[in-house]
C-alpha cells in the first residue's frame, strides 16, 4: 500500500481511535517486505492510534529493520515460529530457514530490552497435528527468552481452513454452530489498493463493498448489505447460507488461542 493511501485511511480512521483497540499491518504477505513499513507505524503513532501491531515470519527481521520497527513506536510485534526444531518448523514453512529465524527473534528482543522500548514481543506457533507435541518445549524455550512484565506472551493459535471446504487436519471441528464472527461485527480489513474486504481470509475481493478513497470504513460496517446480511443470517443460526462462511473455521480457531489471557493493561 502506498504511504499516501495509508495516511489517507489513518486520518479517515482518526475520529475513531479511542474505539479501535488495534491498527494491524499485515494481511495478505510479508509486511517486512515493505520499505515504508516503519513510515506507517510512525505515521500511525502521529494520528493517535493507541495499539499498532504486525505479525512476521522473522525472515526479514535483520538488525536494521528491528531497529526501524522500534524506533517507529510498534506496540506489539508477533514472531511466527511453527516449531522447536528446525524439521518440524521448516517441514510447515517451506523455504525458510529455522536457525536465522530463531537468532533474528532473539536479537530483536535484546535489542528491545538493551534500548528500553515499550515493544511487546509475542512468538507465536500456528498449532496443527504436524507440531502439536513440540508445545511443551516450544513454549518452556521462548518462556524464558521473553519478559511478561513488558507484555511479552508465548502464543499459540491453531491452524484454520481460509474459509474452504477443506484445510488442514485437525484445524477446527467444522461441525460446531458457528454464529457469530468478529469481523463481521467489530474489525475492518483493507486491501493495499484500498478496497474494504469482507474479512481476514478475503484475499480475493469476493464483493464490492466500497473502497477506502471514497467512502467511509466504519460506515461501511455498519450498513453495507453485504456485511447487514452477513450478520442477520449468521445470528440466526444460518450461517451455511453463506457461501464463505459456511465451511469457515476461523471463529473456532479464535476460541483455541491465549491471545485474550491477562493482556496487559494500557
Amino acid at each position: 500500500m502506498k504511504l499516501e493511501l495509508f495516511s489517507r485511511i489513518m486520518d479517515q480512521l482518526a475520529p475513531y481511535r479511542d474505539d479501535i483497540a488495534y491498527i494491524v499491518l499485515n494481511g495478505c504477505g510479508e509486511p517486512l517486505l515493505d520499505k515504508k513499513i516503519g513510515d506507517k507505524i510512525a505515521l500511525a503513532r502521529s494520528r493517535g492510534f493507541a495499539g499498532i501491531q504486525l505479525s512476521t515470519n522473522a525472515t526479514e527481521l535483520r538488525d536494521a529493520v528491528g531497529e526501524g520497527l522500534l524506533e517507529a513506536g510498534l506496540n506489539r510485534l508477533i514472531i511466527s515460529i511453527d516449531g522447536a526444531t528446525k524439521e518440524t518448523h521448516e517441514a510447515i514453512r517451506k523455504r525458510t530457514n529455522w536457525g536465522e529465524i530463531v537468532d533474528n527473534a532473539e536479537r530483536f528482543i535484546a535489542r528491545r530490552d538493551a534500548g528500553r522500548y515499550g515493544t511487546e514481543v509475542w512468538i507465536r506457533m500456528i498449532g496443527q497435528p504436524l507440531n502439536d507435541h513440540e508445545w511443551p518445549d516450544y513454549e518452556a524455550y521462548w518462556s524464558s527468552r521473553i519478559d511478561p512484565d513488558r507484555g511479552d506472551r508465548v502464543a499459540y493459535f491453531r491452524a484454520h481452513n481460509w474459509g474452504r471446504e477443506s484445510g488442514i487436519e485437525g484445524a477446527a471441528p467444522k461441525e460446531a454452530k458457528i454464529t457469530y464472527c468478529e469481523d463481521l461485527w467489530s474489525r475492518v480489513y483493507i486491501h493495499a489498493d484500498g478496497a474494504i474486504a469482507l474479512c481476514c481470509v478475503d484475499d480475493d475481493g469476493w464483493f464490492e463493498i466500497g473502497n477506502i478513497r471514497d467512502v467511509d470504513a466504519v460506515e461501511m460496517l455498519n450498513s453495507s448489505p453485504v456485511f447487514l446480511r452477513h450478520r442477520s443470517l449468521m445470528a440466526s443460526g444460518r450461517t451455511h447460507e453463506l457461501d464463505h462462511c459456511r465451511h469457515c473455521v476461523v471463529p473456532l480457531t479464535r476460541e483455541q488461542t491465549n491471545y485474550r489471557q491477562g493482556v496487559r493493561a494500557r
